[in-house]
């Protein structure tokens, strides 16, 4: 199975910045191998993923987001639409046997859309009798296949949108902010958090000049991990 580069060069786009430090230092140690990057839309999540050219690496993106690839569309890197359960299995077993060695990086993009394509899959072919079983089918899937390509002299990332949850301030109807996380299934996120290394939220810039903060700072409201 090959990858149809895109025809995007690196010479025709000008690659983002920022980021490019980390990319080239996280694949240094199997330690540190998996980066695990959520926050709203908009936030620059797919755009960080164009650092990698930056710093002289070369990317692969498996494109969970197929409804929202306007950003994609314009970074110079290799992409592969994950459009069903049985495409992201296939194509993640080819990365693990011999794919990789063509990639510095591997992406997926966003893993909270993927969840729902391969959740949606389970349910047309009957697998899993509720949508919390077919959850955690989804969570040994894709945590096994990222356990595997983990091994591997590849640095990881992966991203997903951000759900707010809120809670009612004490005697009155007023709602507080409680929790920024992963949109993910709980037993989707629990699993891959466990093989994760660092964990970082997205967030704009409040200037011109930065365009955009991930965080790695433990806060109670946020989630952030950094080994």
């Amino acid at each position: 199975m090959a990858v149809k580069p895109k025809t995007n060069s690196p010479s025709e786009k000008e690659a983002p910045s920022g980021m490019r430090s980390l990319i080239r230092k996280t694949n240094e140690e199997e330690y540190h191998r998996l980066l695990f990057v959520y926050g709203e839309q908009g936030a620059g999540k797919t755009h960080l993923l164009g650092t990698a050219i930056d710093a002289k690496k070369k990317i692969l993106v498996l494109d969970g987001d197929l409804e929202g690839r306007e950003t994609l569309e314009d970074l110079p890197i290799d992409a592969v639409g994950m459009d069903s359960m049985d495409t992201f299995e296939e194509f993640m077993d080819f990365l693990i046997r011999e794919g990789y060695k063509d990639y510095d990086v591997i992406a997926i993009d966003t893993l909270s859309s993927l969840q729902i394509t391969i959740m949606e899959d389970l349910e047309s072919t009957g697998q899993g009798q509720d949508v919390w079983r077919r959850a955690d089918i989804a969570r040994n899937l894709v945590v096994g296949k990222l356990r595997e390509l983990r091994k591997r002299p590849v640095m990881l990332i992966v991203t997903a949108h951000e759900q707010r949850k809120f809670r009612k301030a004490s005697g009155t109807s007023d709602p507080i902010l409680d929790q920024v996380l992963p949109k993910l299934f709980p037993s989707v996120w629990e699993g891959v958090n466990t093989i994760t290394s660092a964990v970082g939220r997205l967030t704009k810039g409040e200037s011109d000049e930065v365009k955009s903060i991930l965080d790695f700072r433990r806060r109670p409201v946020f989630m952030a991990k950094d080994r």
